[in-house]
């Protein structure tokens, strides 16, 4: 994978991939519910490294005040933004890719049980 050229970009990039990481082996622990958490926030810093790779670097400092707050945490919300700078919708694939991840939210931290 080709890593963004911004700096910001990069540092969600590599972000997302420890939580990745971190998700899969709780997951091969069986605690699921720490892996699935870790997996979605693992997305959540993949969708900022894109919205983050799409703006220059003024508009960069306003995109990551703006991953404050509940808003900085939805998948949707952060897919919609994307959409919107981008000028296009989710390719098909990784669109239905999402929707297995939707769900998601930063409740799950304090879920218990598996």
């Amino acid at each position: 994978m080709a890593l963004p050229k911004s700096v910001k970009s990069r540092e969600f990039i590599r972000a997302a991939l420890q939580r990745y990481e971190d998700a899969r082996t709780l997951l091969n622990a069986n605690r699921t519910t720490g892996a699935v958490y870790l997996a979605g926030y693992a997305v959540e810093c993949g969708l900022k490294a894109l919205l983050l790779s799409r703006l220059g670097a003024k508009k960069q400092a306003e995109m990551q005040e703006s991953f404050r707050g509940n808003r900085g945490h939805s998948l949707d919300s952060l897919r919609d933004r994307y959409q919107q700078i981008a000028g296009a919708r989710l390719p098909m694939a990784i669109a239905k890719e999402f929707s297995h991840v939707i769900s998601w939210n930063t409740d799950l931290r304090y879920e218990t049980g598996t």
